[in-house]
């Protein structure tokens, strides 16, 4: 009787306290430069529910940990990039990030934001990432790119 109550105790402790599919890096990740800038991603998601392409990132997130690369950009020429911001966190935190190729880290937002936000990116390849801590919320993002500059969005097939 006493292994059916345990077990029992067991199991509603485990369903109250909700399984999470993250792992402990993921977990690690927000406010761990050297997991933010590694070249694969590493994140999870409860939910994700929207669509991105080569200039636009439109998002509603549920239970988001890690970091997922959105866009590699093409810098040919010295020039500037726009964002055109809207994020909205109901829970956890939550930011944007440029990455250059020698993996210097430049937060373009953090938390909420609304508005826009440019910065001068020298030639050179950079990657866009979101990078969350059990975070809830949605995120618009629009990239401005100036004419010596490429975006490649990168989806999971």
């Amino acid at each position: 009787m006493k292994k059916l109550v345990l077990i029992i105790a067991l199991t509603f402790v485990t369903f109250i306290s909700g399984c999470s599919s993250a792992s402990t890096e993921q977990k690690n990740t927000y406010g761990d430069n050297k997991l933010i800038q590694k070249e694969g991603d590493s994140y999870s998601f409860f939910d994700r529910i929207g669509d991105q392409d080569d200039s636009k990132l439109n998002i509603k997130y549920s239970r988001f940990y890690g970091a997922e690369t959105i866009w590699n950009i093409n810098v040919e020429k010295q020039g500037e990039l726009k964002f055109q911001l809207n994020s909205e966190v109901d829970k956890g935190k939550f930011k944007g990030v440029i990455i250059s190729q020698k993996n210097e880290i430049t937060t373009i937002f953090e938390g909420e934001k609304k508005g826009s936000h440019s910065i001068i990116l020298p030639e050179g390849m950079y990657r866009f990432k979101i990078v969350g801590y059990d975070a809830n919320g949605k995120v618009d993002v629009e990239l401005k790119l100036d004419e010596n500059m490429r975006s490649t969005v990168i989806k999971d097939d």
